[in-house]
């Protein structure tokens, strides 16, 4: 492992990674290998070699939640995150107090879409760490999207500014939060100090643009949610930044 480590720091991973199979290979390999070169593989992209190493030490240990939730990361870079959340989901039931998988059921959940049950899994989540910040800024933003309780998305948003004041993410929620609830002059102070520290953001520009827009300022908002667009958003806030442009922004 240590010859490997060398290789990779070295700017080497193939030959870290030739290395690591070569040994994994022989009868007398411990456990341990086959965990490194699993994690290696992830790390480098491999994930069909990461899932059978991680599969062949799962046989080995059939309740491991770990080893659900290494599966579950596998799934989820390689874009398939039904059998993400399913692995995270028997990490869980596994193991409901270990807080790393209960994070990523809850990410993971918000990722592909099934709202009510991220909030659920943030709401455990925070019943392990009451002081995740990334736990706390992902609930008030998910809440203030829905618009289901913006008080509690406001008190979240502002644990976490106050844990990560230089985060621009937990910022920029912050003022989404103040943006659903009308204070609109607050959201805009947010938001331009945001743009101004992350230029490139697609998504800290759409957030100004549609403030812009609700404050009346339409052609900063248009020139905003242009910038957005060419900063290449997701495909999520690319449709919304199109449609407020097709529609409310069209002359």
């Amino acid at each position: 492992i240590g010859l490997a480590e060398t290789y990779a720091a070295q700017k080497q991973p193939e030959k870290a990674f030739e290395l690591i199979r070569t040994e994994s290979k022989k009868p007398s390999a411990p456990e341990s290998l086959h965990d490194f070169l699993a994690g290696f593989a992830l790390q480098y992209g491999k994930y069909d070699i990461a899932l059978d190493e991680y599969r062949q030490l799962l046989a080995i240990h059939p309740n491991s939640a770990p080893l659900y939730s290494h599966l579950g990361i596998v799934y989820s870079q390689r874009g398939d995150l039904p059998n993400a959340i399913a692995h995270f989901q028997r990490a869980v039931s596994l193991s409901p107090r270990r807080f790393t998988s209960v994070a990523l059921l809850a990410r993971t959940l918000n990722q592909a879409g099934r709202t009510q049950e991220a909030i659920q899994a943030y709401r455990a989540a925070l019943a392990i760490d009451p002081h995740n910040a990334l736990m706390l800024n992902d609930l008030a933003f998910l809440l203030a999207e829905s618009g289901a309780n913006l008080e509690e998305a406001l008190r979240l948003a502002k644990q976490a500014v106050a844990l990560g004041p230089q985060e621009s993410n937990f910022a920029d929620t912050l003022g989404w939060v103040y943006l659903k609830q009308g204070h609109i002059d607050s959201a805009l102070q947010i938001f331009r100090t945001t743009v101004q520290q992350n230029p490139d953001s697609p998504d800290f520009r759409y957030h100004l643009g549609v403030a812009l827009w609700r404050s009346g300022d339409a052609p900063n908002a248009k020139s905003q949610l242009q910038t957005a667009l060419a900063k290449g958003p997701s495909p999520k806030v690319g449709e919304e930044i199109r449609g407020i442009l097709r529609t409310a922004l069209a002359r």
